[in-house]
C-alpha cells in the first residue's frame, strides 16, 4: 500500500511539471521553437559584393540550433530598421539587405561585414578559438 502511494505521488508530481510554464517579465509566454529547424548546413557566399578572392563561409546550421533563432535571424520593421524575427516570417538571404547597394551603417553594409560582426562577436564570447578564420572558412574536404 505504501509503495503504491509513493508511486502515485511521484506520478502526480512528474505530471504536474509538464504544466509549469516559464513566463517573461511582461507576463507573456516565451516563443516556442518551430518544428522546422532549417538545413543541416549553409554556405555563405557573397554574390553582390564579390571580392577578388572570395572566401565562402561554412555554417553548420544544425550545430547552431541550440541558439534562439532570432539571435541570428532578424527582420525589417515598418520604419526600415532591424526588428526581431517573428516565427513564421520568411527568411531572406542575408545579402538581400546586407550589400553595398543599400544604405546600411558601414559596420553591417556588406554580407562580409554583417556576418563577421554577428558570427565573430558570438564566437569570441563563447571561445576565442572559435574566432579563428579557418573555423568558418574551411576547405570543402574539411566540412562535416
Amino acid at each position: 500500500m505504501h509503495r503504491t502511494f509513493v508511486f502515485l505521488l511521484l506520478f502526480v508530481f512528474l505530471f504536474s511539471l509538464q504544466k509549469i510554464t516559464v513566463v517573461s517579465a511582461d507576463n507573456t509566454e516565451p516563443p516556442v521553437q518551430p518544428a522546422y529547424t532549417g538545413p543541416e548546413s549553409v554556405i555563405i557566399r557573397s554574390t553582390v559584393d564579390v571580392e577578388e578572392v572570395p572566401k565562402p563561409a561554412y555554417l553548420p546550421h544544425k550545430k547552431h540550433q541550440w541558439l534562439e533563432c532570432y539571435g541570428c535571424h532578424h527582420g525589417v520593421g515598418p520604419d526600415g530598421k532591424k526588428s526581431d524575427a517573428k516565427f513564421g516570417f520568411k527568411i531572406e538571404k542575408c545579402e538581400t539587405c546586407h550589400n553595398s547597394t543599400n544604405e546600411l551603417p558601414i559596420k553591417v553594409a556588406t554580407l562580409k561585414r554583417a556576418s563577421h560582426r554577428l558570427c565573430l562577436g558570438c564566437h569570441q564570447k563563447q571561445n576565442k578559438l572559435l574566432a579563428q578564420c579557418d573555423v568558418c572558412h574551411k576547405a570543402p574536404s574539411e566540412r562535416h
